[in-house]
């Protein structure tokens, strides 16, 4: 189908397959330009008339490449469309702020990898991901911790940290999906996450097949009326067609509402409910990782004993307990600070760079060594130059452990 305006060019493109074990594939491709822009659309689908059938999860189409390595990416927002991420820099604040609010102007979902504690975030992992989410999502790099610390005063606390990675959708109409770690796990459930969200997401009105079709009717019917055309045949079959796109997108609609029900009423049988358990954190943010979780819970776990016994209070708190465990990162470096200080003289080549592992910025000013922890001068600490017994080696690793864990 075509459709040609004088500000406007529409080209719809359909491709119906039947594979060797009876799953029918369609592929639309949608070209839209406007005066200002253009866009590209690209479904794929499956079907089966077999009952009962468990579909197979489409592959990413080859065309969405082939246009991006062909043509090159396009403006959306401030973001450029590619197969690379993008690496913010330490001056970008607020960019980084606006694609998490979702305020950046982007149709795109952003995938953003905040940096982790301890080390730089997987130029490996941010590559392939942006390789396979090319044309789908844009993924965006944070350049180190103190960029998010500052940023989270911004957002209000909705930015992800420590090394965990964020889907964030524009206006917020997909909510916001966290992931924690590097592993090919977290990578499968991120490229799941983002397919399945834009399965189901609407495309653009204007890069439909529908709007292409019904469109390419008008004009037909048009150009027969300037003509003053008698031939009724013709005035039918624009009609005809005109009436049968209006009939699949009314189809259309009505298969995404029965599919909106369905995930209503899934939703809705959830063991959660959704009112659930939701904790604002304007101020504060994690240290290590699921440093906050941590305490919360230890913190039910410990209050829960000390309640009125069967009392409604007590049967939440065992409940919580019940579905959330401890990751207990907290308990791991207290351990090991208690260990790497338990005969401490002098901060000898491998103290120092433990503490470095740990998170502890070390000033050699004065007669003591200061350990500031993850950047922040409130948990700052006194390590001896030189340790005369191992009292003063305990007695650090029992101050930084009393207030940081």
């Amino acid at each position: 189908l075509k459709s040609i305006g004088s500000a406007e060019e529409a080209v719809a493109i359909r491709y119906d397959k039947e594979d060797s074990e009876g799953f029918k594939w369609t592929t639309e491709l949608v070209f839209s330009q406007r005066r200002h822009d253009s866009w590209v659309s690209v479904r794929t689908s499956c079907r089966a008339d077999r009952a009962a059938v468990k579909l197979p999860a489409p592959r990413n189409p080859i065309i969405v490449r082939q246009l991006l390595d062909g043509l090159g990416g396009g403006e959306d927002g401030p973001l450029i469309v590619q197969a690379t991420p993008h690496f913010l820099r330490n001056g970008e604040i607020e960019l980084a702020s606006q694609l998490i609010t979702g305020s950046a102007g982007c149709y795109l979902p952003i995938v953003y990898m905040s940096a982790p504690f301890n080390k730089a975030n997987s130029n490996s992992m941010a590559y392939d991901l942006a390789k396979e989410l090319s044309g789908m999502a844009h993924v965006v790099v944070e350049p180190n911790r103190p960029f998010s610390h500052r940023l989270r005063i911004d957002v209000a606390a909705e930015n992800v940290n420590g090394g965990a990675i964020g889907i964030y959708w524009p206006n917020s109409e997909g909510g916001k999906s966290v992931f924690k770690g590097g592993s090919p796990e977290t990578k499968k459930a991120i490229l799941n996450n983002i397919k399945d969200a834009l399965t189901n997401r609407l495309p653009l009105t204007r890069c439909s097949w529908f709007f292409v079709q019904e469109e390419h009717s008008k004009k037909a019917y048009q150009q027969l009326k300037t003509s003053g055309s008698l031939e009724l045949d013709k005035y039918l079959e624009g009609f005809e067609a005109e009436l049968q796109a209006k009939e699949e997108q009314r189809k259309y609609d009505q298969n995404e509402i029965e599919r909106l029900k369905a995930e209503i009423r899934k939703l809705e049988a959830r063991k959660i409910p959704v009112s659930g358990v939701s904790l604002s954190l304007c101020e504060e943010g994690d240290l290590y990782e699921s440093e906050i979780f941590d305490f919360v819970i230890d913190a039910i776990r410990e209050q829960k004993d000390r309640v009125v016994a069967d009392s409604r209070r007590q049967h939440i708190f065992q409940a919580l307990l019940n579905e959330n465990t401890l990751l207990g990162e907290g308990d791991k470096m207290k351990e090991k600070i208690k260990k790497l200080l338990k005969d401490y003289k002098s901060m000898n080549a491998k103290v120092r760079q433990e503490l470095k592992e740990m998170g502890f910025e070390i000033s050699e000013e004065g007669k003591h060594y200061k350990l500031c922890f993850r950047n922040d001068d409130r948990y700052t600490f006194v390590l001896a130059k030189t340790g005369s017994d191992n009292r003063g080696g305990m007695n650090a690793a029992a101050d930084i452990s009393r207030l940081l864990f």
